[in-house]
């Protein structure tokens, strides 16, 4: 058991080092028309320099302030117990621990959400902006369904081609520079001061390059994932097995040939 959970640990490692490679490669150099990534090396025509680095000619570069629709959130009054008793998910920074969320911990009404907060369709990313979090993580996510939002909170709609998903993984994938941006607010709060976010460059490729783009670091994901679980069942059923041996619920069988 302990050999198969220790082989599993390692398949899982070395993908998070190949995801992180490939974002980064991804997100600097995209794929090309015959769906391999492009060569800066042997093609260093089809490059450019930018503020991101050099990146693919037919990139649109731009900044977020120009690439997308921002919005701020609210938290409803709790004064008004009625508004906390709704169908509407509000979001906080504690429900954005997956990459794609469908629920939230608390719920307000309609009233509620479009009086103290905001409304977003599903397919919009929201990133946290203020609180101890961004100490040391960099909380984004994209919603399934419409979300009312916290005032730690921003949404993010992505224009001009730029799509929801392409905009998450961006987002995720440059978590370290967003943590370096942070500043204190009061009481020694952490925060991200919205100029500097709107004046962040970002390349935007073609909406058919995000969605390749998008496909295979999700097929990536998918495989971590699964080797995640096995890891996980592993764990579980090694738990038990010892349990049952080390309480004599299952005995151990002679070996053959023993005398009694």
């Amino acid at each position: 058991m302990d050999e198969a959970i220790a082989k599993t640990e390692a398949v899982t490692a070395k993908l998070r080092q190949v995801r992180a490679g490939l974002i980064h490669d991804l997100l600097t150099r995209g794929v090309g028309r015959n769906g391999q990534l492009r060569d800066p090396i042997s093609h260093p025509e089809q490059f450019e320099e930018s503020p991101l680095g050099r990146i693919p000619k037919e990139w649109r570069r731009t900044t977020l302030g120009d690439a997308a629709d921002w919005s701020s959130g609210g938290t409803p009054s709790r004064s008004q117990s009625s508004w906390w008793n709704g169908d509407v998910p509000i979001l906080t920074p504690k429900d954005m621990k997956v990459f794609e969320v469908s629920d939230t911990t608390e719920h307000v009404s309609m009233d509620a959400a479009v009086t103290g907060s905001k409304v977003m369709p599903a397919d919009t990313v929201f990133i946290v902006v203020r609180g101890m979090i961004l100490a040391h993580t960099f909380p984004v996510c994209l919603s399934t369904r419409p979300f009312a939002f916290n005032q730690d909170i921003k949404a993010v709609r992505g224009k001009h081609g730029l799509t929801p998903r392409f905009l998450a993984h961006w987002f995720t994938a440059n978590a370290s520079t967003f943590l370096r941006k942070t500043t204190e607010a009061t009481h020694g709060t952490k925060k991200l001061d919205s100029k500097e976010l709107h004046r962040t460059p970002i390349g935007v490729p073609d909406p058919d390059e995000q969605v390749a783009i998008v496909e295979r670091i999700e097929a990536l994901d998918s495989a971590l994932r699964a080797e995640m679980l096995g890891a996980a069942k592993l764990g579980k059923l090694k738990s038990g097995l010892m349990t049952d041996l080390l309480t004599g619920r299952v005995r151990v069988p002679e070996p053959i040939g023993t005398t009694p």
